[in-house]
């Protein structure tokens, strides 16, 4: 059962459980930005775990989703064992990365 939910992950869950994807750091890294500030809260580095897990913009989505109190750690075993939860948490993540595409376009990123 395992597998199968593993093999649905698409690239919005690449970018939450690898950090390659939509974050400041990263993409400073590989030279596509010049900051690696988040741009809702000026946090220094802009990376998957300050996406999901702490930055402020997104304390509501997270809390709906029943990770606001959740270790990155954990939320692998916590999805794979609660398949209700997988959901949640994609539908999350899908939430906030798109979120952030649409902002960004609006900067002019």
């Amino acid at each position: 059962m395992a597998r199968q939910m593993l093999r649905r992950i698409g690239l919005l869950h690449d970018q939450f459980f690898t950090g390659h994807g939509n974050f400041n750091l990263y993409l400073c890294k590989i030279g596509r930005r010049q900051e690696s500030t988040c741009m809702y809260c000026n946090q220094e580095d802009d990376d998957a775990e300050h996406t999901f897990f702490a930055c402020h913009k997104w304390a509501l989505l997270r809390s709906n989703a029943g990770i606001d109190n959740m270790r990155p750690d954990e939320i692998t075993d916590y999805m794979i064992q609660r398949p209700i939860q997988w959901k949640k948490i994609s539908d999350y993540a899908r939430s906030v990365l798109t979120q952030k595409d649409i902002d960004e376009r609006l900067l002019g990123y």
